[in-house]
């Protein structure tokens, strides 16, 4: 809503309509899914994903949690006695920890689709959770997998060694916000208000 209500708010993040529309045509394409659910806080970004999905997908049991919640055993619970085999959600790290451990300790067979994979399947969910309860795991991003590896993540990391995998992502897709506003803006005058969004409208 800021987007639309501010001509000079720009977003060069994860786009929830557009992310999500792309993940849910690829489950459908590819046959991932039988019976499909969402698992998502009551956030804009999740109304956005969740009607970038029903572009594709119309047929899909809604189920709502505050953003912030760590207990979702009562969701999964209701999602199980469903028959949902998949539920998609955007959630934060500290989210995904509990939601994956959750499941993990329930042992429901479903399935996850989420976004973005840097912040859902980051390397302490990998070691945490078991193989099997990952497995079939569909995610979306814009940040490699191997950003710690990159030029800039292991600058990053020798400057900020304890840095984890999720701040990290975080420092890389600002750092690159940044870039492209300078680069943008390096050929308008300051307060030229025209060219600068014309700029940013163009990275």
């Amino acid at each position: 809503s800021m987007l639309e209500s501010n001509p000079y708010a720009f977003k060069a993040h994860f786009d929830a309509i557009q992310g999500c529309e792309q993940l849910m045509q690829y489950a459908k394409q590819t046959a991932q899914y039988a019976k499909i659910g969402v698992l998502m806080a009551q956030t804009e970004y999740n109304q956005l994903c969740l009607q970038g999905m029903k572009k594709v997908e119309p047929n899909i049991q809604e189920h709502w949690y505050t953003f912030g919640t760590t207990d979702f055993k009562t969701l999964l619970t209701k999602m199980h006695k469903q028959d949902l085999d998949t539920f998609m959600t955007v959630m934060i790290d500290f989210e995904y920890a509990a939601m994956f451990k959750q499941l993990t300790e329930l042992g429901y067979p479903m399935k996850v689709m989420c976004a973005t994979a840097s912040e859902c399947i980051y390397p302490q969910i990998r070691s945490d959770i078991p193989p099997e309860v990952l497995d079939g795991t569909l995610a979306i991003d814009f940040i490699p997998p191997n950003i710690r590896d990159t030029n800039m993540g292991q600058k990053y990391l020798a400057k900020h060694p304890k840095a984890s995998f999720v701040e990290l992502n975080y420092a890389v897709s600002g750092y690159e916000m940044i870039k492209y506003t300078s680069k943008a803006l390096a050929n308008c005058k300051p307060n030229e208000k025209a060219c600068m969004v014309e700029a940013l409208k163009n990275v």
